[in-house]
């Protein structure tokens, strides 16, 4: 679910895909415009899912110009196995760069928040764990937002992420 902030008319909006969409193609009818609170600017018959709340407190906490979330294997593996400590932790990968850290063996730790069935119970989670220097979160059973300055750089987060989610499942796989 790709997500790209907007200023129009001196108010903050973005666009998000639509809910029940299909998130494979993406046609400009596949998106609606939303205010901050996440709801839609104008009329449509599209619907903005229950996640917008999500992206709309990524996007006042970071100042992100694109948001982009998906839900893989791997990522919903990790979040499980390292849930409980609220981190997934990856050190010593070389693809941590992607986040713009360069120090040598180093350590990042990937924050995971509950899911919970009711959308604002998880906002405040959001503000908690976020870290400005990791540009992504997870929750936790469900997929992960990355996000940048603009789509290139919130792709390129997301792939780096799941590149690590499937080093982290993997290296557990073999006891290291």
């Amino acid at each position: 679910m790709p997500s790209c902030a907007a200023s129009r008319n001196n108010r903050f909006q973005f666009a998000i895909t639509a809910s029940g969409e299909d998130k494979s193609v993406h046609t400009t009818e596949d998106f609606l415009f939303v205010a901050e609170a996440g709801q839609p600017c104008e009329a449509t018959r599209l619907q903005p899912s229950a996640e917008t709340l999500i992206h709309c407190k990524i996007y006042r906490l970071t100042g992100a110009g694109a948001i982009f979330h998906i839900h893989t294997v791997f990522n919903n593996i990790v979040s499980e196995i390292y849930g409980d400590e609220g981190y997934i932790p990856v050190q010593g990968v070389e693809l941590i760069k992607a986040f713009d850290i360069w120090e040598e063996n180093t350590r990042i730790d990937i924050p995971v928040v509950p899911n919970y069935a009711h959308i604002p119970s998880i906002v405040p989670c959001i503000r908690a764990k976020l870290n400005p220097a990791i540009p992504g979160i997870v929750l936790r059973n469900h997929g992960i937002y990355a996000w940048g300055a603009n789509c290139f750089e919130a792709k390129r987060h997301l792939e780096a992420f799941e590149f690590l989610f499937e080093h982290v499942y993997r290296m557990k796989a073999l006891g290291r």
